[in-house]
């Protein structure tokens, strides 16, 4: 059975889409592989050495800014379990790969990496750097999120050979559309979401790359306005996080006197539950690998509106039918389709369907089997036969 050190950023009860994708392969791997997850924190509160489903979890503190102490605690983290692991596995490409590729080399440790967004985490930006560059080249193996992650994999000039093409997976029993009418009244009263109007969803830390004050923009532009509800941290302790984008969309909020039409959750443990609650989801994200609130979203049966990011939400949604794709930074074009959806339910019904449907695709036991595959082929496994 293949031991695999998953490497993170933040990982569960911490919120962030990197920590919850990698529980749920944790999850549907069960029994397959034994995961060890180091991950970093900002939370003082979490315990250093945790377990959470029964995996070991490891975390290092660390503050908005990398720090020598932090990296010294990472490494002695990796020694510590160097012996229980056959695979170093790293989401997302920072500085701390650099460590942590010399670590596994060191003790004969095969390495995956997975570059986690599309401009700034990718392939070919990777690649300028000069020294993370030619670390990066020497892992093992590399995860592809999307066609478009692809791509620059292929204009990197990263061997066609070591690339594995594994999108992120969603769980289509947990994330399902509501069974009923009675089923999304029930959820809105305990939620506290209005009744009496239509709810947009959105979903992310409020950062630049997320754009939510574009959205908050594009709403403004409604006539009838829906109930538009943000979920994500606001928190500036977190590094994603814009206090500039925040304070302006409160500031517009108090200033138009409209807080009676928008809410914002920081963190929840029943986000399928807001996503079975809602009628649209909407996203003005300008930057991704493969957005799990779109996965999400999907599965759930929801018409959505995102930006287009080519080989990225392209990959996901056919516009016009699974949902609407409209160009970054334009509050005016994204308005257009989300008016269109919430004046005709009708339409809401089938995209979200269409959007439904597409999800299945990227089920989880799915996305699950593709990594087992590869961790079996880097330590040597016997593939079973069908």
């Amino acid at each position: 059975m293949p031991r695999v050190l998953m490497l993170v950023g933040a990982y569960p009860p911490e919120r962030s889409g990197g920590g919850q994708q990698c529980r749920t392969l944790v999850a549907a791997l069960r029994g397959s592989v034994t995961f060890t997850i180091l991950a970093t924190t900002r939370r003082p509160d979490l315990p250093r050495r945790d377990a959470v489903d029964g995996t070991p979890v490891y975390r290092v503190p660390v503050r908005r800014r990398a720090s020598p102490l932090a990296a010294l605690r990472l490494i002695r983290a990796f020694l510590s379990v160097r012996s229980k692991i056959d695979i170093v596995h790293v989401r997302g490409v920072t500085t701390k790969l650099l460590a942590f590729h010399a670590l596994a080399r060191c003790f004969g440790k095969p390495i995956v990496t997975m570059p986690a967004s599309i401009g700034e985490d990718d392939p070919m930006t990777i690649a300028r750097h000069p020294l993370r560059g030619r670390v990066f080249r020497r892992a093992d193996r590399f995860v592809s999120l999307s066609p478009g992650m692809m791509a620059r994999f292929l204009a990197a000039r990263i061997p066609i050979a070591k690339v594995r093409e594994i999108p992120n997976g969603v769980d289509l029993g947990r994330f399902r559309p509501a069974h009923s009418a009675a089923e999304v009244l029930a959820l809105r009263e305990r939620l506290g979401l209005p009744v009496d109007r239509p709810v947009v969803l959105s979903v992310g830390y409020f950062s630049r790359d997320k754009a939510h004050d574009v959205l908050f923009n594009a709403w403004k532009r409604l006539a009838d306005r829906p109930y538009l509800l943000f979920i994500g941290s606001t928190n500036p302790d977190h590094v994603e996080v814009d206090p500039t984008i925040v304070r302006a969309i409160r500031d517009g909020v108090h200033q138009a006197g409209l807080e009676h039409c928008i809410g914002f959750v920081e963190d929840t443990d029943s986000i399928d539950d807001y996503f079975r609650a809602s009628d649209v989801f909407a996203t003005a994200s300008r930057r991704e690998g493969l957005p799990n609130a779109v996965l999400e979203a999907m599965a759930s049966g929801l018409p959505i509106v995102a930006c287009r990011i080519d080989g990225v939400t392209t990959s996901l949604l056919r516009d016009g039918r699974s949902g609407f794709l409209v160009p970054p930074d334009d509050p005016a074009a994204l308005a257009e389709p989300l008016a269109r959806l919430l004046a005709d339910p009708s339409l809401r019904r089938r995209v979200g369907a269409a959007a439904r449907e597409a999800a299945r695709a990227f089920e989880v036991g799915t996305v699950a089997a593709k990594y087992l595959a590869m961790y079996r082929e880097l330590v040597g496994s016997p593939q079973p036969r069908p």
